[in-house]
């Protein structure tokens, strides 16, 4: 069965200390693409703010701006 993973960036997948998003997330967001599953970012950030963490992520679908602004991947 296929899913539908959603992850916000900031306080849930960001490192507030470091900024980055740790080695061992993207790799688990990875195993779920390669698995098949749909991965989304929603979070409350305008796309220029959110873009540097989406290009790492690849995600199929992005949610910016608290629902204001959906991308497709």
């Amino acid at each position: 069965m296929k899913n539908i993973f959603f992850f916000d960036i900031d306080n849930t997948l960001l490192d507030h200390q470091t900024y980055e998003i740790p080695a061992s997330a993207l790799r688990a967001i990875e195993a779920l693409k390669h698995a098949g599953h749909t991965v989304v970012v929603a979070t409350g950030r305008n796309y220029p703010h959110a873009k540097p963490y989406l290009d790492l992520i690849e995600p199929s679908y992005a949610i910016t701006q608290n629902g204001a602004r959906i991308l497709q991947g």
